[in-house]
């Protein structure tokens, strides 16, 4: 009697279980299709906007065609200059930008075949044996020959004209010192010409340590050695110019003695402007002043090129009184002293 007593709670349990869980799924599914009702119903109400949508979007399109043709038919040839439609601008800038587009093209193509024949050239000229250097000639050059500034040059036969002109056009000749500078030009085709500009000497300095003379120019360059029986009429002898313990030709003497030669032109300028007659044929630099003798008779002593113009008027009154004055006249007071020696 217990066993039939338990197997029935159990049945009845079961079957309490089994209708449980059969509820809960009728739930899930019921639930699960309202969740399909919602989604289904959002989904044909976004179709039905967007199908909404489209149609309004095509009814303003037609509507906005419609008035563009109706303002088209109205505007004149009048407004249609003073109010331009985008459209018909943008066609226009089309049509602009296809000739500019050739015109660029053309262009190219033109540059690229000038640069192509460049190249050709420059490979030409410096390759073909045609301009390689048969001859060099030279003008402009007293004290030297034709032979030594070549030789001292750094162009040589048998070599491309083009490459030599461009490394050596620049090139100053050191061992040379009359030649202040070459100028180089290209004889075509194979040819080279030297135009020489040459100092000239214009001082004959005495280095009174060495007990020697030396041929200066106007800028000071040493241009040679030489004695004073050697000296051309358009020289002037100077005295107390300081040389270096070597003295190198082409080279230039110090910046004070230069400085001091620049004073003597200026009282030689003055001394031409008053017409003095008498050349001047010595200049002395002792004791910071500058004596110049005249036909190596007369010394004139001035200080410095202060007042150089009064000095000189002043001067040249003196000798128009007295032509033949042999002596010492000082220039460096107030009022000249004359003495005789």
């Amino acid at each position: 009697m217990k066993n039939t007593s338990i197997n029935k709670n159990r049945t009845s349990k079961n079957v309490k279980n089994i209708s449980n869980k059969n509820l809960s799924r009728d739930n899930v599914n019921r639930n699960t299709k309202k969740n399909i009702k919602n989604s289904n119903s959002k989904k044909r109400r976004k179709t039905i906007k967007h199908e909404v949508r489209k149609e309004n979007t095509k009814e303003n399109i037609v509507k906005n065609r419609r008035v563009d043709i109706y303002n088209e038919n109205i505007r004149t040839r009048d407004n249609i200059q003073k109010f331009p439609v985008k459209n018909n601008l943008n066609n226009e800038k089309k049509v602009k930008k296809k000739p500019i587009n050739k015109k660029r093209r053309v262009f190219l193509i033109i540059s690229f075949i000038i640069i192509g024949i460049i190249i050709c050239l420059v490979y030409l000229m410096f390759n073909l044996t045609t301009f390689d250097v048969k001859s060099i000639t030279v003008t402009g050059n007293k004290k030297y020959t034709s032979s030594q500034i070549v030789s001292k040059s750094s162009y040589k036969l048998n070599e491309n004209v083009f490459l030599q002109y461009f490394k050596y056009k620049n090139d100053i000749i050191k061992d040379l010192p009359y030649v202040s500078s070459v100028t180089c030009k290209i004889v075509f085709p194979d040819g080279i010409s030297l135009e020489v500009v040459e100092r000239e000497p214009k001082y004959v300095a005495y280095d009174k340590e060495k007990n020697k003379f030396f041929k200066l120019d106007k800028d000071g360059y040493i241009l040679e050695e030489t004695t004073q029986d050697k000296k051309g009429k358009n020289e002037t002898l100077v005295y107390n110019i300081t040389f270096d313990n070597k003295v190198v030709l082409g080279e230039k003497i110090n910046e004070i003695d230069l400085d001091k030669l620049k004073i003597f032109e200026k009282i030689v300028e003055e001394y031409n402007r008053v017409k003095i007659n008498g050349n001047i044929t010595k200049v002395d630099f002792e004791n910071s002043l500058t004596t110049i003798t005249l036909n190596d008779k007369l010394n004139i002593i001035f200080p410095n090129d202060t007042n150089l113009k009064y000095k000189m008027d002043l001067l040249n009154s003196i000798l128009k009184k007295n032509s033949d004055m042999q002596g010492v006249i000082d220039m460096t007071k107030t009022d000249p002293v004359f003495s005789i020696y």
